[in-house]
């Protein structure tokens, strides 16, 4: 007889070590089944793999008594990620000077992301995406003064959003 139903488990993305999860196993996820004739109730469970962050896989245990007599409990194993993507060198200003080629200049600030580095505690950098407001071309027109403002943000897999930073591409008239 199942007493106690397994209980689901939720490790932060950062602290995937194992020994929680394996714990978890080896403890049939707080499952508690009783037998009157055996006593004992031995627990396999069918937790496979999970990889990946903000992700969950649910888990049976099986617990089954010497005659063959069983019982199930299904829960969830979970890896959960509530931690934005952080900037660790913000987007910076770039000034450039009227008569140069400023559009190549404004490309090649836009490709490194307006000169900034940006981390997340639990996808790696190929994982997140950094988008921006940016307009295709660089301010021209008008003269030599102009600029533009742009607002960079990084995503992770998740969802999880960092705060808008700006940083401004401007063409000066020396």
């Amino acid at each position: 007889t199942l007493t106690t139903p397994a209980s689901p488990l939720n490790v932060d993305c950062d602290d995937q070590s194992g020994n929680e999860l394996n714990s978890w196993l080896s403890n049939d996820g707080g499952a508690v089944a009783t037998d009157v004739c055996f006593g004992s109730v031995d627990f396999t469970n069918d937790f496979g793999n999970l990889s990946g962050d903000c992700t969950q896989v649910p888990v049976t245990f099986v617990g089954c008594d010497g005659c063959g007599n069983c019982v199930s409990t299904t829960t969830t194993y979970s890896i959960v990620d509530n931690d934005s993507p952080q900037f660790s060198t913000p987007p910076s200003d770039l000034i450039v000077s009227c008569g140069s080629d400023t559009q190549s200049a404004y490309d090649s600030w836009l490709a490194s992301d307006g000169n900034s580095v940006y981390f997340d505690t639990c996808a790696s950098n190929s994982e997140l995406t950094l988008f921006n407001d940016a307009p295709t071309n660089a301010p021209v027109g008008g003269g030599c003064s102009n600029s533009v403002t742009v607002t960079f943000r990084v995503s992770d897999p998740c969802g999880n959003t960092s705060p808008a930073l700006t940083a401004a591409f401007i063409v000066n008239d020396n």
